[in-house]
This record gives C-alpha cells, sequence and structure tokens, in this order.
C-alpha cells in the first residue's frame, strides 16, 4: 500500500507541475470564490501558505484578513506536532521551518489546537470521489486532526486542489482523516460516508 500511495503522490504532483500558465490562473481564481463563499459561516479559519507547486491560497487569506476573520497559519511545535498561529497577514511575522514551509513566528501561547477552530483549508497532494486525501506522507494533519475519526465536529475539513491531482482511489491507512469537502475548479464534493 505503501509504494501505491507514492506513486499516486508522484503522478499527482507531476500533473500539478505540468498545470501551469493562464489556466492555473484561472483555476486558482475559481477555486478561490468557491472557498470564501464555503467559509462564509466561519470565524475562526486555518489555512496554509503553499509551497512548490500547491494552489496558493495567497487571495484567500488576504480576503479572510479583509472581512475581519481570524485566520491561522500551521506551526510545528517542539514535540514534532502541528499546532496553528495566529496570523495577521504580515509576511514579515512568517520564517520557514526545517521543511522550508513559511510559519508564523509566534510562541506557544499564541497557537491553538485544530478542535479550537471552526474550519480548516488542508493541503493535499492528490484526492478521489469519496474526499480521501493524500498529503504529503509526513502525517503532520492526520496526527492533528485524530478527534475527528470518531467526532464529526470541528473544524470543518476542507481540502483544495486543481482538478488534475485527483486519483481513481485512495488506498486507505488506519491514521487517515478524511475531508468533509473537497474543492476544485469545477467541483465540490463532499463525503458521503
Amino acid at each position: 500500500m505503501t509504494d501505491q500511495r507514492a506513486i499516486l503522490r508522484q503522478q499527482a504532483r507531476q500533473r500539478r507541475r505540468a498545470f501551469s500558465g493562464p489556466v492555473r490562473d484561472a483555476a486558482t481564481a475559481s477555486i478561490h470564490r468557491r472557498v470564501i463563499a464555503t467559509l462564509a459561516a466561519h470565524s475562526q479559519i486555518a489555512a496554509y501558505v503553499a509551497i512548490a507547486s500547491e494552489l496558493s491560497l495567497a487571495s484567500t487569506l488576504e480576503s479572510l484578513l479583509a472581512a475581519g476573520r481570524h485566520v491561522y497559519l500551521p506551526k510545528i511545535d517542539s514535540h514534532r506536532s502541528l499546532i496553528f498561529a495566529r496570523w495577521r497577514g504580515e509576511p514579515r511575522h512568517l520564517q520557514p521551518n526545517a521543511f522550508g514551509i513559511l510559519e508564523p513566528i509566534a510562541g506557544i501561547d499564541e497557537c491553538v489546537h485544530a478542535e479550537a477552530l471552526d474550519a480548516i483549508v488542508v493541503p493535499l497532494v492528490a484526492f478521489d470521489k469519496n474526499a480521501h486525501r493524500l498529503g504529503s506522507g509526513a502525517g503532520f494533519y492526520d496526527r492533528a486532526l485524530q478527534h475527528r475519526r470518531s467526532d464529526p465536529g470541528n473544524p470543518r475539513l476542507i481540502g483544495c486542489a486543481f482538478d488534475c491531482q485527483e486519483v481513481d482511489s485512495i488506498p486507505s491507512a488506519a491514521w487517515d482523516v478524511p475531508l468533509d469537502l473537497i474543492i476544485t475548479e469545477t467541483q465540490m464534493i463532499r463525503r458521503t460516508s
């Protein structure tokens, strides 16, 4: 199963890297509009800062901040756990972590756990029609969201991706946490079970 997941990651990343130019820009704008509409009723929202060929949420983050929402970004704490730090939109308050991913410069007392949030926009490498997500493989989000395996409450889990990242089926692992919704430029896939 691990090999199959690694192959799916590699193929989805290749397709995502190849998806570029004006078509990618139009798809990003479409996803942005759908995400903003979906998050209209939420006030405590976590998202991410894109790396490499990931879908950029820059416009989404700007819109959420302009609307007065409390925006959080993921941060890896000293125990290698994923927590979320409040971000007020200032790029100078971001620094790269050990993986090269920008995260807020914040003390532990300025951070919250996933359960304190209304919604999290989760990064993903690949997805399927059952709202299963394949992440980068380090498991940070799955560990941080384990409570959602037995409690369908907060936070609402939303994945954003391009259509080209869809795969037929993602082999499930015991630690996987399915998303509630996946938004692409042409689809809104809701978890059915």
